[in-house]
């Protein structure tokens, strides 16, 4: 099973015993040999999220790996980061401004679509011990502009920033405005708005937080049948500020129609976890464990699986796109996309990491520079 939580505390592990088992397996067999550069051949990252923004597509993932695609999601090459650690989530405000943000409270942001990244540090002021630097592992990220983003992420963690990442400022949720009695330093998953003022994040033990004054204030809107440790919600997407959809562990997606006053649970024909979901009106699709996609034209009243390669990689990161294009993302660097709104899909044309390294080469030594691109 295959959530945002368990990237830092469970499928991290299993990442790390791909890459450490990489120089072996490269080989088909054959004895290691540190001489042979083949033997390091690091294999495709494992991607976690995708955000797309007119005709440019980007995706983030294991090790600091972020792909760009220039063709609405049919081809896709590597980005070179200034980071290691794994990015959870990336968003834009439109093709050029955006953010990924990861493990250990790391963020990176671009200005130019993707040619480069930069490291920002999110300071912020803590009550009790003065000025910090976020260290929470962040699981979800939301570019409402090229100056304003918003960040959410392990221990109740909730950081904006409105001067394009310069500074960063928290917000704590008091205890008493969750919809529930667990512990208030929860995992946040995703932060969705629809308009600058019409928020929401989700996370464990049910947890459905909605701003209405442009995340100045967040309130508990959960109301649903059921233990909320029953329901471990990953996923946001809204269409409108009426019409929003969360999904989850176990299968679960929801929704309402009345901007958070009530929700109903939708029947996605699966018990499999369920890691994205997106919403293009009543148009929605549903990606998860064990190469799960669903879609739905209704607004999840009814659900079809789409004509698709067959797989059985875990997807977590799906988004729409312009003139019927949908990208979906997950496991392995799997990349599926979409020209007919998610009626079928094809496997994208994704770089490996050895082609991103000479392409990358070929360009240094024509801009006139020696120094060889970092090895992913």
């Amino acid at each position: 099973m295959k959530q945002r939580m368990k990237l830092e505390r469970f499928a991290v592990w299993i990442a790390l015993g791909v890459a450490i088992a990489t120089p072996g397996g490269a080989n088909d067999g054959a004895p290691f040999d540190p001489a042979d550069s083949k033997s390091w051949e690091v294999p495709l990252a494992d991607l976690f999220d995708v955000d797309m923004e007119g005709s440019r597509a980007y995706a983030a993932g294991y090790w600091g790996m972020v792909l760009r695609s220039l063709d609405r999601g049919a081809t896709w090459n590597v980005t070179q980061t200034p980071v290691e650690r794994n990015l959870h989530a990336i968003d834009f405000a439109d093709e050029m401004h955006g953010w990924a943000v990861g493990a250990q409270g790391v963020i990176i942001r671009t200005t130019d679509g993707g040619d480069s990244w930069v490291l920002q540090i999110a300071e912020v002021d803590d009550e009790f011990e003065g000025r910090i630097t976020i260290e929470e592992s962040l699981f979800g990220v939301v570019a409402l502009s090229k100056d304003v983003a918003w960040a959410v992420g392990d221990l109740g963690v909730i950081i904006h920033t409105s001067d394009g990442g310069t500074t960063w400022q928290r917000e704590r949720v008091p205890e008493e405005n969750f919809a529930d009695t667990e512990l208030p330093d929860r995992i946040f998953n995703a932060i969705e708005f629809s308009t600058p003022e019409s928020g929401w994040i989700t996370g464990e033990f049910g947890t459905l937080l909605r701003s209405a004054d442009g995340g100045a204030s967040w309130q508990g809107a959960r109301q649903l049948e059921g233990s909320v440790e029953d329901i471990y919600l990953i996923g946001m997407a809204n269409a409108g500020e009426q019409l929003s959809f969360a999904c989850g562990v176990g299968g679960v997606a929801i929704r309402t129609r009345d901007g958070g006053k009530s929700w109903s649970t939708l029947s996605v024909p699966t018990g499999a976890g369920l890691y994205d979901i997106a919403a293009s009106g009543e148009n929605v699709i549903v990606v998860g464990d064990r190469g799960v996609i669903f879609t739905s034209a209704d607004a999840g009243e009814t659900w079809r699986d789409p004509k698709r390669p067959q797989l059985f990689n875990w997807l977590q990161g799906v988004d729409y796109g312009e003139n019927g294009r949908v990208v979906v993302v997950g496991e392995k660097a799997t990349i599926l996309f979409s020209t007919d709104g998610g009626a079928s899909f094809e496997k994208a044309l994704v770089e490996s990491p050895k082609a991103a390294r000479e392409r990358q080469a070929i360009m240094l030594l024509e801009m006139g520079s020696q120094e060889p691109p970092p090895a992913r």
